[in-house]
């Protein structure tokens, strides 16, 4: 299949954090993974991918039963990796979590090896399909995150339609 990484970090203690996109059906997913196989046959799935000493020793599969990427990834204070991406499909979100339902941009923080979700989350208007494309993304040292990314009508303009509208993102009172 089709395999890209758009994305990685390396932590203070040499492991190497890798994401992307992928319609393989046959990546090297470990047992624990959070998802060990991808959720739809015919569409794209966000990985993350952990290198140690330059082995692979743990992958996991993101995603919907829809397109699925995974763009940015960064690693917070404890060394667990958090990405940034965007789905056409309903991505799950942790109970109790910010959100903005029904978008399709998602944030998922995972433990340091896979294994486990620490929180999903979807951000963006609520009209179920990407707002923007990402462009940066942040784990503070005090475990705050920061993202960025570009839409609007320059998408419709280019024939870039992953993200047409960024009218209705929601917007603090203080910006």
């Amino acid at each position: 299949g089709y395999d890209k990484a758009h994305s990685l970090k390396l932590t203070p203690t040499g492991t190497l954090y890798v994401c992307g996109v992928t319609t393989s059906r046959d990546l090297p997913a470990s047992v624990d993974a959070v998802k060990s196989k991808p959720e739809s046959t015919t569409q794209a799935d966000g990985f993350v991918a952990r290198f140690d000493n330059q082995q692979l020793t743990h992958l996991t599969y993101l995603g919907t039963s829809a397109d699925d990427i995974v763009y940015l990834l960064d690693i917070d204070p404890n060394n667990n990796p958090y990405v940034f991406g965007s789905t056409r499909g309903k991505y799950p979100v942790t109970t109790g979590t910010y959100q903005n339902a029904g978008s399709s941009q998602f944030i998922h923080a995972l433990d340091a090896n896979l294994s486990k979700t620490l929180f999903s989350t979807v951000i963006g208007s609520g009209r179920a399909t990407p707002d923007i494309a990402p462009t940066a993304f942040l784990i503070n040292e005090c475990g705050n995150i920061y993202l960025a990314g570009w839409g609007g009508a320059v998408n419709v303009r280019t024939g870039y339609n992953l993200s047409s509208r960024t009218l209705g993102l929601p917007v603090t009172s203080t910006a």
